[in-house]
């Protein structure tokens, strides 16, 4: 076994050139081959002594609800292949097998499969979801250890940090920009009243009632930091200064609302399915829906950072995909899943998958993105760093159930003011009465 793992660790550099050069460029390859060689040859001698025989790493793929396409299995493998590639020569005797399971059904998959010692080493699905499947007891929790608190960025260990350690392992972000359609718009908004000045125009501005649909605008109208209060587990009482915030941005969603040209839609995937359809010019939009758009629209599709306003710049929000570790895996598949996910999170690894995969930026601190190589990207970093600035309403750490709950209400108490059944005032005194009845 010693001469094994010696051998493995000498193939290490031959195998990590192969794979790399055959997924990016040359240029490209020379760079990440000579980072990747250190630190995975250390991982290799690692794994290698645990190889005594064959066995299975069962991983559990959840798209999000609102994917604008579904993922096929050939998708997944392309995607996944240089991971894939990687990780068999640092486990030989160790099968990925990756298997696509609806989110809505994700609950029951993981209640009957673990009941029976069954359930997947690994899941990846959005944080707001880890939060949910940690606590029902799902997942198991990970320590926060020194190396992961160095390496990954603190916004994203808030996002799954509980009373036990990491609901789940930071993996990729994906921010929310503005998506629009170039043959209709020549030049995207740069502030709230430029939206309102193209509706005014003419065109068609979309949005929806799910948290990512509205909450980029209170930070544009100065009331992200009372909505954070309002939302915040201690349930603090808005000062006047921010309640009249919060009012504010209550008027501008009623004038939008109302305008004839802005449409209001449920969710992401329905803002997405219209501006595919051509019903809608202008959307907040997740990068998760970049592919299906420029699928849909081609070169007509534009992007954008979302608007500022006279309250500041926007408040997006940016979905977190995790690694989740499954409670039945064995000592040897949970040390087989630990290796997988320190190769993921090597920050070398994290710069090739926003290279192969541009709806995703690296949540490592030590992988900058290489902005210079892709415009997209360069535009998502921006966003991203929208994101990190002071953002205390994006800083809250909320499971699924939880954002449910906060949508619900806000459906209920802004939809009347929306239509004009009822005035912003009102609205305003409603919504800070249900938030704190949650």
């Amino acid at each position: 076994m010693n001469w094994l793992c010696n051998h493995l660790a000498a193939q290490t550099t031959a195998v990590i050139t192969t794979v790399i050069t055959t997924a990016i460029t040359t240029a490209r390859a020379t760079a990440l081959t000579a980072a990747l060689t250190t630190a995975l040859t250390g991982l290799t001698l690692q794994g290698c002594q645990q190889l005594q025989r064959r066995s299975t790493l069962f991983i559990y793929l959840v798209p999000p609800s609102d994917a604008a396409e579904v993922v096929s299995r050939k998708q997944l493998n392309k995607l996944w292949a240089p991971v894939i590639d990687a990780y068999r020569e640092l486990e030989p005797n160790v099968q990925l097998e990756l298997q696509v399971i609806p989110e809505a059904g994700i609950f029951e998959q993981l209640q009957r499969r673990n009941s029976h010692g069954l359930g997947p080493d690994l899941v990846i699905v959005n944080a707001n979801q880890a939060m949910d499947l940690q606590q029902k007891g799902l997942l198991r929790p990970i320590p926060l250890s020194r190396s992961l608190a160095e390496s990954i960025e603190p916004t994203a260990l808030a996002r799954v940090k509980t009373a036990e350690g990491l609901a789940a392992l930071p993996l990729v972000w994906s921010p929310q920009l503005s998506c629009y359609n170039r043959s209709r718009i020549a030049k995207p908004p740069n502030t709230v009243s430029d939206l309102l000045s193209l509706a005014a125009g003419g065109h068609r501005i979309g949005i929806s009632f799910d948290p990512a649909g509205l909450w980029w605008s209170a930070g544009a109208l100065g009331a992200e930091k009372s909505l954070a209060t309002l939302l915040s587990p201690s349930k603090q009482s808005l000062r006047p200064a921010e309640r009249q915030a919060l009012l504010g941005w209550m008027q501008w969603l009623q004038q939008t609302a109302m305008h004839p040209q802005v449409n209001i839609y449920a969710n992401d995937l329905e803002l997405t399915k219209a501006l595919q359809r051509g019903q809608l010019d202008w959307i907040p939009c997740s990068s998760l829906s970049l592919k299906s758009l420029a699928n849909s629209l081609g070169g007509k599709l534009g992007i954008a950072l979302l608007p500022s306003g006279p309250g500041g710049g926007p408040s997006p929000n940016s979905r977190m995909r995790v690694l989740g570790f499954g409670p039945n895996s064995s000592a040897r598949q949970f040390q087989a899943a630990k290796t997988l996910a320190e190769l993921i999170l090597n920050p070398l690894m994290q710069r090739y998958m926003s290279l192969s995969d541009t709806q995703a930026l690296p949540v490592n601190r030590h992988a900058p993105p290489p902005v210079a190589s892709s415009a997209l990207l360069k535009t998502l970093v921006a966003a991203q760093r929208q994101f990190q600035q002071d953002a205390p309403l994006q800083r809250l750490s909320l499971s699924l159930s939880k954002q449910q709950q906060i949508r619900q209400v806000f459906s209920r108490e802004l939809t009347p003011m929306m239509v004009g059944e009822i005035s912003p005032a009102a609205a305003t005194d409603n919504l800070i009465e249900k938030l704190r009845q949650r």
